[in-house]
């Protein structure tokens, strides 16, 4: 992987999943974290972040926001299922477009996120 681009879930306070893509994890969570007007979701009281709940680095932009769209359209079954056992959005994103990417699970710890 040339630069890394990475695909997250974020745990909100309403027990909702959010999910983005970005090429600096730590500068990203600290932009929902402090409601940054680029935050539109997460900037709302009730959508305020908890935890990084899970992270994916992916092999190029266009298939993170690829991965990101595919995530958004999953059901929250789903998505739970990908908190889960996050090494199953490779087989299961894959699968349904006959794609080969690379994804590398991540552990969220794996990023300092101090608030």
């Amino acid at each position: 992987m040339s630069k890394k681009v990475y695909v997250y879930m974020i745990r909100c306070a309403d027990q909702t999943v959010y999910c983005g893509y970005t090429t600096d994890m730590a500068r990203r969570w600290q932009e929902h974290v402090k409601r940054s007007p680029k935050c539109k979701f997460t900037r709302r009281l009730d959508k305020h972040p908890l935890r990084l709940a899970q992270c994916w680095a992916v092999d190029s932009k266009s298939h993170a926001m690829k991965i990101e769209c595919w995530i958004k359209k999953q059901n929250k079954k789903r998505k739970e299922g990908l908190l889960q056992q996050p090494d199953q959005l490779d087989q299961w994103f894959c699968q349904e477009r006959d794609l080969i990417v690379t994804i590398e699970p991540l552990s969220p710890t794996d990023f300092t996120m101090e608030e």
